[in-house]
């Protein structure tokens, strides 16, 4: 998937009737202006949308992934809870449990390198 930026209102965009998921591939609305897309879905878009879609450059990907932030935060929290309770992560800090520290950092690193892939960021 690669970044987007989008310079119509979203009920403005025209979408497809009818598409095969097969050739289209993913594709996600972040709001603000921003979605990621595989390159049957930008294909897609861009032959229904003239001149409403560009690749985001290094800039763009930086202001979505601030606009985003808190989403991928709480993504990283949801984990953390999966496995760890509050209670096992303040026990780790104080006691210094390098298996439930390194337990939350791996899921903290695992999470910001689905984030980075997600923006296409290498």
């Amino acid at each position: 998937m690669k970044l987007y930026k989008y310079i119509k209102e979203p009920k403005a965009i025209v979408h497809p009737k009818e598409w095969d998921s097969t050739a289209t591939g993913k594709i996600k609305w972040l709001g603000d202006g921003y979605v990621a897309m595989d390159d049957g879905w930008k294909d897609l878009m861009v032959s229904l949308n003239k001149d409403t879609f560009t690749l985001c450059d290094a800039d763009d990907v930086i202001a979505a992934k601030a606009l985003n932030k808190s989403m991928w935060d709480n993504k990283k929290k949801m984990r953390i809870r999966e496995k760890y309770s509050q209670d096992d992560e303040f026990k780790a800090l104080r006691t210094g449990d390098k298996t439930v520290q390194d337990g939350i950092a791996k899921i903290i690193s695992d999470t910001n390198t689905e984030r980075d892939a997600f923006y296409a960021i290498s």
